[in-house]
């Protein structure tokens, strides 16, 4: 039972993720983003099964970006990668905000793929750095909102867990 409980959750999270990616499309794609629903990355934090909901949630986000399939792999690199080393990292640490601290930088700092797909397949008429640094600045204030967000969701997630 707890199985088909967590399966819906992530497919829950997932469908989530595609439904803000894709009606705030036009902030989700391009060289200036901050995509909200990369925020839901935190609550791997709460709960790293949630992590097959977040890279399922990217991956079927990204077939509908501009940059075709490209994206798919470049979103699969940034979120798989970044959640997994996150989870990996904070596996002992027991302090909340750290954890969230550690989970924002691993996802932030792997949108280089981003930039390069912005630079290399969207033609984006900026430099590299520029690109990289106006898509990890979306991204970093994303995960703030995460943050805030699991920070006040924290206290009734793991009381619900525990009935």
């Amino acid at each position: 039972m707890k199985n088909i409980n967590y399966l819906t959750k992530n497919a829950i999270l997932a469908a989530l993720y595609v439904a803000l990616t894709l009606v705030l499309a036009p902030f989700s794609f391009g060289p200036v983003q901050i995509r909200i629903a990369t925020a839901l990355y935190q609550l791997v934090v709460l709960d790293k099964r949630f992590y097959a909901g977040m890279v399922l949630g990217v991956f079927i986000a990204n077939l509908f970006s501009p940059y075709g399939w490209i994206d798919c792999l470049a979103g699969l690199a940034v979120t798989g990668g970044g959640l997994a080393a996150a989870v990996l990292l904070t596996k002992n640490i027991r302090k909340l905000s750290v954890r969230c601290l550690i989970t924002g930088i691993c996802v932030t700092v792997p949108m280089i793929f981003v930039a390069c797909v912005l630079k290399f397949v969207g033609n984006v008429p900026l430099p590299l750095f520029v690109i990289y640094l106006y898509v990890m600045i979306g991204q970093a204030a994303a995960q703030v909102i995460g943050y805030l967000f699991v920070i006040l969701a924290a206290p009734h997630i793991s009381r619900q867990e525990k009935k």
